[in-house]
């Protein structure tokens, strides 16, 4: 079914930015299962947690509808029992079962369906409730509706009088009600739960205070870097035409006997009943039959007014062509006939309706000549201007604006003046624009109400500017004040892709997109939200929810008639991949669109997103260990994506490269090019865009990468010079402030500052290295502090762990080493033993370990166990000094034996 499929995308991640949600047991750790309930419109949302694995039942029979689960929380069941929306009556909880809750959910219509799933991280069951489409919704309302009547049950009014019919011509163009809405794009109405300030809370989303001049003049520099879709003028609707064809000329032909007459009167008579095919076949047949009829200007009349009815109804144009060109053909033959005003005036708004602006002012324009003195003139002059204004004659546009606003007649002098606007906004004078919706609503205050266009193109307009957060308010006024209208899908849209600008809140903005797309599903408005909410949720989906969202947006993409909207839909699949992490797809997406369509209107963003995705997945690479792949991608796209764009930080990530493989000259050669490029750069316009597009380093950066490539190629000096040289600490990267304190430590250690070491040392937080090797080669270090400051069980318990955690996986003769040194400095003998007959088992034969064999043949000695010393120092390297040592000690011993021995022969009265 359609509608489950698009459901179910949109509520994989719903629970993002959606204001209207409940939860029970929120804040503490919950007894049972806890349940987050949403509205949307008319739709519900349940969702439960707090079970790994779930063991449920859903049934479903008429108007009710049966869920047992494992055991609800006492705050999910006060929050159960209390719900209820447009789908749901009430819901009975039986909770009686010792593991199991029944919910009895009492739906008030049969056609309500649901859909059930489970969803992993975090392990939820999803229950979702729904119609077809908004006619079932809409027949529930209605019932509701009545339902409420009855019950209140008021007297009934007398029955109005009915009025005298209307002239077909006669004030026609005196009313101007807020247009009507389209009926395949309205929105689902907001539940009565619900009003406008809780769906959103607008007060939270901050304006034009909440930012600094850099901070919005950086929000500036990334919006250029996107692509934002021109939404369509907000154009007022043309509702003198909807009053003027209402009153339809009463066609009337007198009967007579002649057939003519009678085949004319039998085509006034399909007509009348709306048989509109036969009418045009049967016209065909007469005029072939009576070509000079005496009926040939009322038929011809009759003919113009079906076509216009057969366009109503399908929407051809060349229905409305034809019709159009019977209307000229009229005017032009009989300039004298009593409906020939009547006549002009409907060509010509019915033209400028359907923007055929050249036809519309040819016909407008003769009815002011013709009729000079109509009580109608101004309302003309005003659908001129409209038509001259998108023929790009904004002069002629204006004066004729500027002659109803001089007439003063105020209902026509204030809808002058709203659409004064328009003009400007057409020619992209998007500040004058501004200015002059401004004057309109300070003006006329009082008429805003009729006239939308004012607020839409003004937020439009100061969106155009660059005003991001003033434009941000303009739409929250017009969503507030037009909640219903159209296009409110694009207001909604706009909100979101304005806080996700100016506060990177993607969730607040999920929202958004959300509500557009649900309330506005049709709309070209709601369409756009569909894909930028289906874009941020990439990051979330799994392999099958990613293919099936991609295929939406192609198919979405086809739907909105917008200039560079294929464009738009290439960019939201690659951010999508960007903000998943998978930047090669981020890049190929756009390079696979380029080598299609290789003149693209913004190519420059192109250029900028795909050498960004590229630099994304350098970044990425090296943060893995990777540094031979992050040099294969650069290498590859030198010549290509990356010279276009010279990004500083892929040089940067290529000295950094250089710097893990321990090239340190190469890394050097890198780090000193970019620095002499970033000083060019530095105070130029250039840089700040750099800073917003790029893992732009910071000089402070940059001395670091040098003062640690200077170090490891021993030239200490140099370093600590470069490391004094960093003026903000406190500025640099967890991962670069752990580098900046681990090579300030070593250089303090090897001056055997061991105090400064130790002090530096203690500033690392080791749990944040997200290198493995650098975090063991750190600890290693730092009980090698500890050892100087003389904290041997600090040293001891580091040196412990770290053999115990990687014995057997990689080679610990240092870590033994030490081991040995430092257990038989402290007098553990049985350990220093131990260790260092491990150290020999395990390393003899790889490392020169006669220093560590002397010594523990030195143990084995003092504890009087001469064999087992005399076997350690047997493979000393002979004459080496821990050979002559050992020797020396075996004499001493021996001379101490004989001694011993002899004062053993003394009589004991010699003694």
């Amino acid at each position: 079914m359609k509608v489950r499929v698009y459901f179910i995308l949109f509520i994989v991640g719903f629970t993002c930015g959606n204001p209207s949600v409940v939860w029970g047991e929120t804040g503490r750790r919950s007894n049972g299962v806890s349940v987050q309930v949403e509205r949307v419109g008319g739709m519900a949302h349940f969702e439960f947690q707090g079970q790994k694995q779930w063991d449920y039942q859903l049934k479903k029979q008429n108007n009710t509808m049966t869920l047992t689960l494992p055991k609800l929380s006492g705050d999910s069941l006060a929050l159960i029992e209390g719900f209820s929306n447009i789908l749901i009556e009430k819901i009975n909880v039986d909770n009686e079962h010792a593991n199991k809750t029944t919910l009895v959910i009492m739906l008030t219509d049969s056609r309500v369906e649901s859909f059930d799933y489970l969803t992993q991280d975090p392990n939820s069951l999803v229950v979702d409730l729904f119609v077809e489409n908004d006619d079932i919704l809409a027949d529930i309302k209605e019932k509701q509706k009545a339902e409420q009547l009855a019950k209140a049950a008021p007297p009934k009014s007398k029955t109005a009088p009915k009025g005298n019919r209307k002239p077909a011509f006669a004030e026609f163009l005196t009313v101007n009600q807020p247009p009507k809405q389209p009926k395949n794009q309205g929105p689902l109405p907001l539940t009565p739960e619900y009003s406008i300030d809780q769906l959103f809370d607008f007060g939270n989303l901050g304006g034009n205070s909440s930012f600094s001049d850099s901070d919005l003049e950086a929000k500036v520099i990334e919006a250029k870097g996107n692509i934002y879709l021109r939404f369509p003028l907000l154009k007022l609707e043309n509702t003198h035409l909807q009053e003027l064809q209402s009153f339809h000329p009463e066609y009337v032909i007198r009967k007579s006997f002649s057939d003519e007459n009678k085949q004319a009167r039998l085509l006034l008579n399909l007509f009348n009943q709306r048989s509109f095919a036969a009418f045009i076949k049967a016209k065909k047949i007469f005029k072939n039959t009576f070509p000079t009829s005496t009926y040939d200007e009322i038929l011809s009349y009759v003919e113009a007014d079906t076509w216009v009815e057969l366009w109503k109804m399908n929407k051809r144009p060349e229905y409305l062509t034809k019709a159009m060109d019977i209307y000229k053909m009229l005017i032009e033959r009989y300039p004298n006939s009593r409906i020939a005003e009547r006549t002009l005036i409907n060509a010509g708004l019915l033209a400028h309706d359907v923007g055929e602006y050249f036809v519309a002012t040819k016909m407008l324009r003769r009815y002011l000549k013709n009729y000079p003195k109509s009580p109608f003139n101004n309302y003309i002059k005003i659908y001129l201007a409209d038509s001259l204004a998108n023929l790009n004659n904004f002069e002629g546009a204006r004066v004729a604006f500027d002659q109803v606003i001089d007439a003063d007649e105020r209902d026509t002098a204030a809808e002058a003046t709203y659409r004064l606007g328009d003009i400007y906004f057409l020619k992209q004078s998007f500040r004058r624009a501004e200015r002059s919706y401004n004057e309109a609503l300070e003006k006329y205050p009082r008429y805003a109400e009729r006239f939308p266009n004012a607020l839409f193109n003004k937020a439009e307009a100061q969106f155009n500017l660059a005003e991001y957060p003033i434009s941000l308010e303009s739409y929250k006024k017009f969503f507030k004040k037009f909640p219903n209208h159209p296009y409110s899908a694009y207001a909604l849209t706009r909100v979101g892709e304005i806080i996700t600008l100016l506060k990177d809140d993607k969730r607040a903005a999920q929202g958004f997109y959300n509500e557009s797309f649900f309330r506005f599903r049709n709309s070209m408005g709601g369409t756009i939200a569909r894909m930028r909410s289906l874009s941020q949720r990439f990051k979330d989906m799994k392999d099958q929810e990613l293919k099936t969202a991609i295929a939406e947006i192609r198919e979405r993409e086809k739907a909105i008639d917008l200039h560079q909207v294929d464009e738009f839909a290439a960019f939201m699949i690659s951010d999508g991949f960007y903000g998943r992490g998978d930047y090669l797809e981020a890049a190929n997406t756009l390079i696979n669109y380029f080598q299609i369509n290789p003149k693209p209107v913004n190519i420059k963003k192109f250029e900028k997103r795909i050498s960004r995705a590229i630099a994304g997945e350098v970044r990425h690479l090296l943060k893995k260990g990777k540094v031979v792949e992050a040099l294969d991608i650069i290498e590859s796209h030198q010549k290509s994506w990356l010279s276009k764009s010279r990004r500083v930080d892929v040089q940067f990530f290529r000295g950094l490269a250089y710097e893990k493989m321990n090239l340190y000259d190469e890394a050097l050669e890198s780090y000193g090019r970019i620095q002499k490029r970033m000083l060019g750069l530095q105070g130029t316009k250039e840089e700040k865009e750099r800073k917003v597009f790029e893992y732009y380093p910071t000089f402070d950066e940059l001395n670091l990468r040098q003062a640690i490539s200077h170090y490891e190629k021993d030239e200490k000096k140099t370093a600590l010079s470069l490391l004094k040289s960093i003026k903000n600490i406190s500025a640099l990267d967890p991962q670069s402030k752990v580098d900046f304190h681990f090579t300030l430590s070593r250089l303090s250690f090897d001056s055997k500052k061991y105090g400064d070491a130790l002090k530096t040392a203690n500033l690392v937080d080791s749990s944040a290295i997200e290198d493995p090797e650098k975090r063991e080669k750190f600890n290693v270090f730092l009980s090698e502090v500890y050892e100087k400051n003389e904290m041997f069980d600090k040293a001891l318990s580091i040196l412990e762990k770290f053999y115990e955690k990687f014995k057997g996986e990689q080679d610990q003769v240092y870590v033994l080493s030490r081991l040995f040194q430092l257990y038989r400095s402290k007098g553990m003998t049985e350990k220093a033993i131990s260790t260092g007959e491990t150290l020999i088992t395990e390393y003899d034969g790889k490392y020169n370990l006669d220093k560590e064999r002397y010594y523990l043949g030195e143990l084995h000695f003092n504890a009087n166990n001469e064999k087992e010393a005399l076997r350690t120092w047997k493979d000393l390297t002979k004459k080496s000094m821990w050979s002559e040592l050992a020797r020396n000690k075996q004499v001493s011993g021996e001379w101490k034996n004989d001694t011993n021995k002899k004062i053993e022969r003394i009589p004991a009265m010699a003694k």
